[in-house]
């Protein structure tokens, strides 16, 4: 079992336990641009560094919408131009 199958393992796990969905503003979506980007890669390296671009881009497409599930979807509109925090890395 390669990295794409324990992320969609894992994926699918958190879906089923914290009911987000795919294109939410949640940590899902780095997960599943990292299987994505590293389905067809098996040189370790050459996976980390798709798996960290993929996750980088998936964080940047999401920072302008707002968050509508876990605890910052209370914060509405204000959470735009923010990371995700369930996901994002300290600066």
């Amino acid at each position: 079992m390669g990295l794409p199958d324990l992320l969609e393992d894992a994926t699918d796990a958190i879906i089923a336990r914290g009911g987000a969905s795919l294109g939410d503003k949640a940590m899902l979506n780095s997960p599943a641009a990292i299987i994505g980007a590293t389905h067809t890669v098996d040189q370790p390296q050459k996976m980390l560094d798709a798996a960290q671009s993929a996750a980088t881009q998936a964080l940047g497409d999401f920072r302008d919408r707002p968050c509508k599930i876990g605890r910052a979807r209370i914060f509405g509109d204000k959470t735009i131009g923010m990371d995700d925090q369930g996901w994002s890395r300290s600066k």
